[in-house]
């Protein structure tokens, strides 16, 4: 499926099983559902509506989340050449974030993530649920409402700058 710079696709993830990656150049627009498929391209990926659970390779110019819309994947599943920018929530499952996370949605982490060095995470909130962990640069991290942290939250240098409260382990 090749998406021109052009052109606009908007579709539930569920409805599109393409062989090959989709090539996306123009807007992906998806409005919930489950994405299998490998995008690749210069295009934008835009989460717009629902949940988006991901199980596929994301490779695009800009992914945006807008607010009221939810993405779910592993962070290693994600290579964008613009910051993701994140109104909505963003779920990692697991994996190493390489990517720089603007906006002022929610971070939720449910599985074990690594935070690369110098990925800048700017976000209203995060969340590091019982069980998962979040291994990080302290200074990576500017969460204006605080980081609510239920599991292991780990930094490997800088210094903390944000409200941490929770049950877990810092």
């Amino acid at each position: 499926l090749l998406i021109a710079s052009d052109a606009t696709l908007k579709t539930n993830a569920s409805s599109l099983t393409i062989a090959n990656a989709i090539d996306n150049s123009g807007v992906l627009d998806l409005t919930g559902g489950e994405n299998a498929n490998d995008i690749t391209g210069e295009g934008i990926t835009s989460i717009s509506g629902g949940t988006v659970t991901n199980t596929g390779a994301i490779t695009q110019g800009i992914l945006s989340i807008v607010s009221g819309a939810a993405l779910s994947t592993n962070a290693s599943s994600l290579t964008i050449a613009n910051a993701i920018d994140n109104l909505g929530t963003l779920t990692f499952t697991g994996g190493t974030n390489n990517n720089d996370i603007a906006g002022e949605g929610a971070l939720n982490i449910t599985g074990t993530v690594t935070n690369a060095d110098d990925a800048t995470v700017e976000q209203n909130g995060l969340s590091i649920a019982s069980g998962a962990g979040l291994t990080t640069n302290a200074n990576d991290l500017i969460i204006k409402e605080g980081i609510q942290n239920d599991g292991t939250l780990t930094y490997n240098g800088g210094t903390n700058k944000n409200t941490v409260q929770g049950a877990g382990n810092t």
